[in-house]
């Protein structure tokens, strides 16, 4: 920027050569190029040389620093000091940091190829234009179509609009008597500003509009892009899966036997010692072997369901394993089809991943409902009871239960029968005590009835 500003104010002051003011302009010119040669040599250093090449800024750097050595060196060479100002062009790739600045500069530089078809398809037609104005005009205005050359500036002015009717057309027009040649004059030069001038002109500037706002739309589009990767790369990284890496080979999945085969064939990779059991060091050292990353304890801790899977010994066993694998796989599922949403530019698309992600909360509501781990337990305490006790040993442990049953009953009533016993035993003791007072009492009755006969 400085050595750019330099020359600007030395083309605004040219001092005098020799002059004290001449001087300090090459003293500052001295210093930039020492600067630029510095700057040269660090890059060489820092890239190496197939780096270096490769990169086509350093190749202009290069360039820049010959051509301001050359001019020190020997500078009564012709155009040398016209040629020193390429390093202006240094600038470039500081605007290129700058992010407004290298999205036009990139739009530009796409919109080149594009812009050159249309020039060429431009270009073909005022040259076929140019070579019917020197066939036709050539003799009678020299001048302006004299020549192939002469011709197609003639229809370049045209194209513009600069003073064509007044200077160009008009004067051909003229320079003829009848009224057909002077009608055919003027109805070709306004066909060619109709076809040229009106068409084909725009049609560049149409091509280069569209590729201009195609290319800056793109370069915001990557920009957001890049944004919401990052974004999304230090969410994904926050709620990863301690079994991310794993779960991905699993998916490939075509069927549930399928899926079954692959968890028991990892399992046993797991399973060293062959014990049917996983414990957590044989599966970090498991991990270790297939070239995965090891799990923590907290990771173990959240695997297992804090030691809900495990056994007595603290394993896993292969049915367990295959439900610690399966959860994670729906927890990856979950995880995936966030991150696409997230990533969905199509409303309609979005509204789909929503409801599939809807749906998959429903179902695992469903589930946790009708496989609640206690009722769960009992139904399956209870199926190993029927299963344990079907056949011969059921009908005997239903006997024996009956057998119980009458003894305990017999128990009840014993005190009761007892009770009905000794009531009886009195009801007969009071029934011949009542017979023989009855008795005492007639024989005293006669007695007295013979003693005192009336």
């Amino acid at each position: 920027m400085a050595s750019y500003g330099l020359a600007i104010l030395r083309s605004q002051l040219l001092p005098t050569p020799g002059s004290a003011q001449d001087k300090s302009f090459d003293g500052f010119e001295m210093l930039f190029t020492a600067i630029f040669t510095a700057e040269l040599a660090a890059n060489l250093f820092g890239y190496w040389w197939r780096d270096f090449v490769e990169d086509a800024w350093q190749i202009f750097d290069t360039l820049v620093v010959v051509i301001s050595l050359a001019s020190i060196a020997l500078p009564s060479l012709p155009a040398i000091n016209v040629l020193r100002l390429l390093r202006v062009f240094k600038m470039v790739r500081l605007f290129r940091r700058l992010m407004a600045l290298r999205i036009l500069l990139n739009a530009l530089s796409s919109s080149v190829i594009p812009v050159l078809y249309s020039f060429m398809i431009l270009l073909l037609v005022t040259s076929l234009y140019a070579v019917l104005c020197t066939d036709l005009f050539g003799q009678i205005d020299y001048e302006n179509f004299g020549t192939f050359s002469r011709s197609l500036f003639s229809l370049f002015q045209v194209a513009t609009g600069d003073s064509w009717s007044s200077v160009i057309a008009r004067g051909l027009m003229d320079s003829y008597e009848s009224t057909t040649s002077t009608a055919l004059v003027a109805l070709f030069f306004v066909s060619y500003v109709l076809i040229v001038g009106v068409v084909l002109m725009n049609t560049c500037v149409a091509v280069l509009l569209d590729e201009f706002i195609s290319t800056v739309a793109n370069e915001k589009a990557q920009q957001e892009e890049a944004k919401l990767l990052e974004v999304e790369a230090v969410s994904v990284g926050q709620a990863q899966g301690p079994l991310d890496l794993l779960i991905s080979s699993l998916m490939d999945y075509t069927t549930n036997e399928d899926l079954r085969g692959k968890i028991a064939a990892l399992y046993d990779r797991l399973d060293l010692d062959e014990s049917g059991g996983v414990e957590y060091k044989e599966m970090n050292e498991g991990f270790k072997a297939m070239g995965m990353p090891a799990v923590t304890k907290d990771d173990w801790e959240l695997l297992s369901e804090k030691g809900v899977l495990l056994d007595s010994a603290g394993e896993l066993s292969p049915q367990a394993f295959e439900t610690m694998l399966t959860s994670q796989m729906q927890q990856y599922c979950r995880r995936k089809l966030v991150l696409a949403m997230s990533r969905s530019r199509d409303g309609v698309q979005a509204d789909t991943l929503l409801s599939l992600k809807f749906m998959l909360s429903q179902l695992e509501s469903i589930s946790e409902k009708v496989l609640d781990r206690p009722e769960f337990e009992k139904r399956k305490r209870n199926l190993a009871m029927k299963r344990a006790f079907k056949g011969g040993l059921l009908k005997c442990f239903l006997a024996w239960k009956d057998h119980h049953q009458d003894c305990v009953r017999a128990e009840a009533e014993a005190p009761i029968n007892l009770l009905h016993d000794r009531i009886s035993h009195v009801e007969s003791t009071l029934g011949a005590l009542s017979s023989d007072v009855r008795r005492s009492f007639s024989q005293g009755r006669r007695r007295l009835s013979l003693a005192y006969p009336v």
